[in-house]
């Protein structure tokens, strides 16, 4: 078990990052703005040299560009707030990424960050659906895991990481307990009864499937997860997916549930697109959706009755394009296509399905994210870009890889010795 923190750098940077990612994933700790600056400091002055990867630009432009819309917003007050915690999660992201420094410290932040969400809001919402507190029967627990939809993105980035780290890992008892915390993740997910975060879970399986040469362990991971998922997931999700064949844009998504939440969110996605309409180059202003959709729904309220309010438009895609523009969309698809692009680079680098394996996984739980994203906003979540960066880190930190001055992997190929008719056959004067 001393492969766990063996080889390991504590450097002060690195510790205050490991305190930082602790406290905002248990919310129980003190003190993560101070330790994200202190983290930042320690980096400023701390030899070595400071990385920025391709998606941390694409990510600087995308802060750039949302302070644009700040400056045009009908709404400043609200989408200043919202821009400078934009800029908050931008020096997160160079935090993590330059905080750590080796493939032992990655994995290392990785369990971490599983065991934080175990220990907190995975024991915590499964304590209170024991103990009868739910939503609507559905899985939850407290501060941004209040809501049933936001725990389950939140539970299929874990289990990713959860599942990478653990095959980062060659003692077989920390593999298969990492990898057994990733599976209570993803049947927490069933738990909340959250369907696009379950369908993005499916759609992750297949992927896995496509992409493993290990097909045998692929149904095996898929009959784990659907035992589990049967023996201990609640009747109501079986009711709730069931609705899913009901599914229909012309019926405007009546009846698909009892409590109407796939019409309603039909309605609010026919107001973001209103919104966008509206906006479409320079948006309403980072942050101030649930502003400007009050006032489209106004307008709209004869044709869309049950859209009112200061809502949200459920969907990641539509509340970027609506509070950013289409520039700003795809500055924000971009950020995610250089981290599939420096992923795919990563896989090609790394021979042997154990050496791919942690960068499969981390892809998997972006891809079931990205899924789930369509019907959540889920745009500025720190652990959204926290999970970007081990991404990327990912990349440069595998053992057959140097890094480069721009934390670009470079594999290290042997020399090829110079064919004997190619020497000189005479001392060159």
């Amino acid at each position: 078990m001393a492969e766990v923190w063996s080889g390991i750098r504590w450097s002060p940077a690195y510790v205050a990052f490991l305190y930082y990612l602790a406290a905002i994933i248990t919310y129980r700790l003190p003190g993560a703005s101070f330790a994200a600056a202190a983290c930042l400091t320690f980096l400023i002055v701390q030899p070595g040299q400071f990385r920025m990867a391709v998606p941390l630009w694409v990510l600087l432009a995308f802060v750039l560009w949302s302070g644009v819309t700040v400056a045009l917003s009908e709404y400043p007050a609200v989408s200043l707030d919202a821009w400078i915690s934009m800029g908050k999660l931008f020096l997160i992201s160079v935090m993590a990424y330059n905080a750590i420094r080796s493939r032992e410290q990655l994995r290392f932040a990785m369990v971490t960050l599983a065991l934080c969400f175990l220990l907190f809001p995975f024991r915590g919402a499964m304590v209170n659906y024991l103990s009868g507190y739910a939503l609507f029967g559905r899985a939850i627990w407290n501060y941004v895991y209040a809501n049933p939809n936001d725990m389950a993105a939140f539970a299929l980035l874990a289990a990713s990481i959860a599942a990478s780290a653990g095959s980062l890992y060659r003692h077989r008892l920390l593999r298969v307990s990492l990898f057994l915390v990733a599976l209570a993740f993803c049947v927490l997910v069933f738990f909340t009864q959250s369907r696009g975060a379950i369908v993005g879970l499916a759609l992750a399986g297949g992927l896995f499937f496509v992409s493993s040469k290990r097909k045998l362990q692929m149904v095996v991971s898929a009959i784990a997860i659907g035992l589990a998922a049967a023996l201990f997931a609640p009747a109501s999700v079986w009711n709730r997916l069931g609705g899913l064949r009901k599914v229909s844009t012309a019926e405007g998504m009546r009846g698909v549930d009892e409590e109407g939440s796939a019409e309603q969110r039909f309605q609010l996605a026919q107001v973001a697109v209103a919104v966008i309409g509206s906006h479409p180059i320079t948006g309403i202003g980072v942050g101030a959706y649930r502003e400007a959709h009050a006032a489209q729904a106004a307008q709209m309220r004869a044709e869309l009755p049950i859209a009112g309010g200061k809502r949200d438009a459920h969907n990641t895609i539509l509340t970027v394009a609506a509070e950013t523009g289409l520039p700003g969309l795809a500055l924000f698809l971009m950020m995610m296509a250089t981290t599939i692009v420096g992923y795919r680079r990563g896989v090609a680098h790394v021979r042997g399905e154990e050496g791919q394996a942690p960068l499969r996984w981390t892809m998997l739980g972006l891809a079931s994210f990205g899924f789930a994203g369509l019907f959540g906003s889920y745009a500025y979540l720190n652990m959204l870009y926290l999970q970007l960066m081990f991404m990327a880190l990912l990349r440069v930190v595998q053992p057959n890889g140097a890094l480069g001055r721009t934390g670009v992997q470079r594999a290290h190929r042997p020399v090829r010795p110079i064919p004997s008719h190619a020497l000189p056959t005479a001392p060159i004067s």
